[in-house]
C-alpha cells in the first residue's frame, strides 16, 4: 500500500504539475491570441484612418489647384488658338500670293502671245509691203 500511495502520490503531484504547466501555457496562449488580435485590429483601424487622411488631403490638393489648372487650360488654347490663327493666315497670304503670281504669270504669258501674234502680223504685212514695193519698183 504505500507503494500504491507513494504511486498516487507522485500520480497527484505529476497530474497536479501538468496541469498548472497547461494552464500556464493556455493562458499564455490566450494572451497571445488575444493581443495579436488587439494589434491587428488597431492596424487595420490605423491604416483605414491613414487612408482616408490621405484621401482628403489629395482632395483637398486638387480643389485647391482647380482654378490654377482652369486658368492655364485657358491660356493654352488661346495660344494654340493663335496659332492656328497664324498659321491659317499664313496659309492664306501664300495662297493669294501664289494665285496672284500665277495670275501675273498667265497675264505676262497672254501679253507675250498676244505680241508675238503682233509681231507675226507685223512681220506678215512687212512682207505685204515689201512685196508691193518691190513689185511697183519693177515695173
Amino acid at each position: 500500500m504505500a507503494e500504491e500511495r507513494t504511486g498516487q502520490n507522485t500520480g497527484d503531484s505529476l497530474t497536479r504539475s501538468a496541469e498548472v504547466v497547461g494552464s500556464i501555457i493556455g493562458s499564455a496562449t490566450r494572451t497571445v491570441m488575444e493581443t495579436a488580435t488587439n494589434v491587428a485590429s488597431s492596424a487595420t483601424s490605423t491604416a483605414q484612418s491613414f487612408g482616408s487622411a490621405t484621401i482628403d488631403a489629395a482632395n483637398t490638393v486638387v480643389e485647391r489647384t482647380a482654378p490654377a489648372r482652369r486658368a492655364v487650360r485657358r491660356t493654352v488654347k488661346r495660344v494654340q488658338g493663335g496659332v492656328k490663327a497664324a498659321r491659317g493666315g499664313r496659309k492664306t497670304a501664300a495662297r493669294s500670293a501664289k494665285k496672284a503670281s500665277s495670275a501675273k504669270r498667265a497675264r505676262s504669258s497672254a501679253k507675250s502671245a498676244r505680241s508675238s501674234a503682233k509681231g507675226v502680223a507685223t512681220r506678215a504685212r512687212g512682207r505685204k509691203v515689201a512685196r508691193k514695193r518691190s513689185a511697183t519698183k519693177k515695173k
